[in-house]
């Protein structure tokens, strides 16, 4: 019995200096006050950086968005990730929430006003586009319960999304240019039980499929202005399915030509509460599987 236990003891004792050994979790950086991440473009942006300076920048939004994620508690002040003038090649894919925060900020170059508000050409100045990965998808992607705010750039590419939520309570995107010297397929869209708002002016400088477009019991509010900044033709304004609802607060304007108008299909919705008629109109995807149009 005493041989028993003495083997017993060794091996827990084994056991317990295996753990010991291990490596444990990293532990996190606390904010005592706002920490902003900052990206530029290489040479002056390398992911090697901390990202906590200019001086410092990270090369790819993706590493900045991550080391916020990853690797600091933020004491109860929301982050920002903020873009230097200049070409990225890849957005974020924001998933699950910041510890000690509520929202993570994502920004180009912005005014210093009350409403960190940008003009067109500010939000020209910040051009993301898909990264190899991001091909068809999102460029920019909240997910997850992930709460996340972005502003003052222009997204495009080819057969991209500028952004794309699912699974996620509310995201707000605002003064944000979709299409640039590249179109897109979509400009913003909501699935999956996603909120998403579009605030301060949307700007639209190329060619889409839809502006906007949510599936699966999903809302999408558009809370602003959109307005064509340069002639472009969208197949479709917007596009609202299966019990999503996408609002309209405010008119469409500038030369943006909808050929298809916008289409609900399985009890999707459309409200427009603008005043203006929606360029092109709404209808029915198909009359045997009804959706609705206000």
């Amino acid at each position: 019995m005493t041989q028993r236990f003495a083997a017993v003891s060794a091996a827990v004792a084994f056991c317990l200096a295996c753990l010991g050994g291990a490596a444990q979790p990293q532990s996190r950086s606390r904010a005592t006050g706002t920490i902003s991440f900052y990206v530029a473009p290489a040479p002056n942006g390398s992911d090697a950086n901390d990202c906590l300076s200019p001086s410092t920048a990270c090369a790819s939004p993706q590493r900045a968005c991550l080391k916020a994620m990853n690797e600091w508690d933020f004491g109860g002040y929301d982050p920002f990730i903020r873009f230097a003038a200049g070409l990225y090649i890849g957005g974020c894919d924001v998933a699950g929430q910041l510890v000690g925060a509520h929202t993570i900020n994502i920004v180009g170059e912005q005014s210093d006003d009350p409403k960190q508000s940008c003009t067109l050409a500010q939000a020209e100045r910040v051009v993301v586009r898909p990264g190899p990965s991001q091909e068809g998808g999102g460029i920019f992607i909240f997910q997850d319960a992930a709460i996340v705010v972005l502003r003052c750039m222009t997204l495009e590419g080819d057969g991209a999304i500028g952004v794309q939520c699912r699974q996620t309570p509310v995201s707000d995107v605002a003064f944000v240019k979709f299409g640039g010297e590249q179109p897109l397929r979509y400009g913003a869209t909501a699935g999956q039980n996603c909120g998403l708002n579009l605030g301060g002016t949307i700007w639209v400088g190329n060619n889409l499929l839809a502006v906007v477009a949510a599936d699966s019991n999903s809302r999408l509010t558009v809370a602003a202005p959109i307005v064509a900044a340069n002639p472009a033709t969208a197949q479709y304004l917007a596009m609202s399915y299966h019990l999503s609802l996408i609002q309209f607060q405010y008119p469409i304007s500038g030369p943006l030509s909808v050929r298809n108008g916008s289409r609900v299909w399985r009890a999707g919705m459309i409200t427009n509460t603008s005043g203006v008629p929606l360029p092109g109109g709404c209808f029915q995807a198909d009359l045997a599987q009804p959706g609705y149009c206000y």
